[in-house]
């Protein structure tokens, strides 16, 4: 069994197409080559169905994480699905060149069949937008896209590449979501209202929100810390990584006591 992932790319033109085969094709020689358990297995592609690309790869019965803790394992370890994510992160960001995700969230993360937490689609975004074609990977409802995952610096004006900075913030955003089952930003309906937010210094988690007062202390202040406006102040995924198993390690101590 295998997850078959078709693209929403379609090129008109010819040079256009051979243009997204070569982008698509140097993100799958590197996706193809790495090994981590919290990293989706990448196969190959194929672009038998109307020439459009697709991404062959491992198939998790679990799904999608959101999908997961709504409605089937509601009551899952959620910390430890968000090391896991952490986990595969920092595999990318110290790879030798390092990966950007680029494109992290609730959406791209599933759940293998042991319960642990996989990413998957990285590179993939930058992929679709060096055609200026939608992505793709926006959720159903039209009003809340990907740029509640984003980082702000993404909102000047000139167009900014995907960074190991912004990677972090969009960590904290999905760690905020597979704790929660909320989305960043769920104060707000729309997307420009997200915008507004973040121009006026707004956290994922909006000024009082419910949600995020649940959260455990400790991985409150690192979710915070990752949502710095300013991306030299950001931790790295290994300073998170590393807190993560010492909070979770000392939960496990305690549980013994």
């Amino acid at each position: 069994m295998v997850a078959i992932k078709l693209l929403r790319i379609f090129a008109e033109k010819d040079q256009d197409g051979a243009r997204a085969r070569k982008r698509l094709n140097r993100e799958v020689y590197v996706w193809h080559g790495l090994e981590h358990p919290n990293v989706v297995k990448l196969y190959g592609t194929s672009y038998h169905m109307s020439g459009r690309p697709a991404m062959v790869m491992q198939w998790y019965e679990n799904g999608i994480a959101a999908e997961y803790l709504a409605k089937k394992n509601p009551d899952a370890d959620r910390l430890q699905l968000i090391l896991d994510v952490a986990r595969g992160l920092e595999y990318l960001h110290t790879h030798s060149p390092p990966i950007v995700h680029a494109d992290l969230k609730g959406n791209n993360v599933l759940i293998t069949d042991e319960g642990r937490a996989v990413l998957c689609d990285f590179g993939l975004s930058q992929v679709v937008e060096d055609l200026g074609r939608p992505t793709g990977f926006t959720l159903s409802n039209p009003d809340t896209g990907p740029v509640r995952w984003q980082a702000p610096e993404f909102l000047e004006g000139e167009v900014e590449p995907a960074t190991l900075a912004s990677d972090v913030w969009s960590f904290g955003c999905t760690a905020f979501e597979l704790l929660t089952s909320t989305m960043p930003y769920g104060h707000r309906i729309r997307d420009s209202q997200v915008i507004r937010d973040m121009h006026q210094g707004i956290k994922p988690s909006g000024s009082t929100d419910g949600a995020f007062l649940t959260i455990e202390p400790r991985v409150k202040t690192l979710l915070d810390a990752s949502w710095s406006f300013e991306p030299t102040e950001r931790p790295t995924i290994t300073r998170i990584r590393v807190q993560l198993e010492e909070i979770i390690a000392s939960r496990t101590n305690s549980d013994d006591l």
